[in-house]
């Protein structure tokens, strides 16, 4: 299910079908704290032209900000990876302004191929802004992580 952006953690039934009504209860929780929240903030965005897109489900070609295994492990994350790992020498033998270039045109690809750049805020995916998602396929091709991404995809 992970592989399809359904998060498994959390998920109210089990691998046998049952129902673990302690996580049912736990989403509809945080669904209605959801909803309140949304409809103070509705209310408070009528007055502002700026419009927040908020994504239930993440899709496998998502990219999700943030920290833990599962995370790591979305397919949309090893996905950017894989493509850091792949544009890897062009961007360590480039100057800064070349670096962000680099970056905003992995940006654009996971854009084009359907993707988006999400963080979490509280029962929603929330996409962050072109610059947030730029520093994110920055940190993949920072130093202290590009052994272990080129030690991945080495052949």
């Amino acid at each position: 299910m992970l592989t399809h952006g359904i998060p498994i953690l959390g998920f109210p039934i089990a691998e046998d079908g049952t129902i673990l009504r302690h996580l049912g209860r736990e989403f509809w929780t945080k669904r209605g704290i959801l909803e309140n929240s949304l409809r103070q903030e509705n209310s408070q965005t009528s007055q502002s032209s700026t419009l927040i897109r908020r994504i239930q489900t993440p899709n496998q070609n998502d990219v999700l900000i943030g920290r833990g295994k599962v995370l790591y492990s979305h397919i949309g994350n090893i996905r950017l990876r894989k493509i850091a790992a792949d544009s890897i020498s062009i961007y360590e033998s480039s100057q800064y302004a070349e670096k962000q270039l680099v970056s905003d045109e992995i940006v654009r690809l996971v854009h084009k191929q359907g993707g988006l750049f999400l963080k979490p805020e509280k029962a929603w995916w929330v996409e962050v802004d072109k610059e947030a998602a730029r520093e994110k396929v920055s940190k993949y091709h920072s130093s202290w992580v590009t052994d272990d991404i080129v030690g991945l995809y080495r052949i």
